[in-house]
């Protein structure tokens, strides 16, 4: 099972679907989208979590239902659960990054880490990686590297899936 762990450095908020880089809930539906979705068909091995100041978002696609790949899709599944409305493989409670890689092999994105191709990775293992204010706080777990430049969220998601992708038999 491939875990993404988010860090969100904003708290989670009710918000406007006209309005989606409040609290950067654009960035969440991007990398909803990258860790989840393949051409015709949606990666039931992965979960995916945004970890917010206030509150910990849960994606699992394992009993998700209707929810499309697009930003205003994902988006309105989280507006809705905020609502107070429920879905299966969406979640909102108080997990904090400690919690949630307790038990499995913890990965932190770093440029200064050691190059994903040369990396052993673990099958059970969690990625752990920041917003676009970064990772802001100390997680314990081997630093990994995709390269010399810092990318975008759902931009290392995708990478890190494909890297997972090619070494599967």
């Amino acid at each position: 099972m491939r875990t993404f762990i988010i860090q969100m450095n904003h708290d989670l908020e009710k918000f406007e679907l006209n309005n989606l880089t409040q609290n950067r809930i654009d960035l969440l539906a991007r990398a909803v989208n990258a860790a989840l979705w393949l051409d015709k068909t949606i990666r039931r091995d992965v979960i995916v979590y945004f970890v917010f100041n206030n509150k910990t978002v849960k994606v699992d696609p394992v009993g998700l239902k209707r929810m499309g790949p697009d930003e205003r899709n994902i988006s309105s599944f989280i507006k809705h659960t905020l609502d107070g409305r429920s879905f299966p493989g969406l979640e909102i409670n108080g997990q904090k990054i400690s919690d949630l890689i307790k038990g499995k092999k913890a990965y932190v994105l770093d440029v200064s880490g050691n190059d994903i191709r040369e990396a052993g990775l673990d099958d059970n293992a969690c990625y752990v990686l920041g917003d676009d204010a970064g990772l802001t706080v100390k997680v314990k777990g081997d630093k990994i590297s995709l390269g010399p430049k810092v990318i975008l969220t759902s931009h290392a998601i995708a990478i890190i899936n494909n890297e997972l992708d090619r070494r599967e038999p």
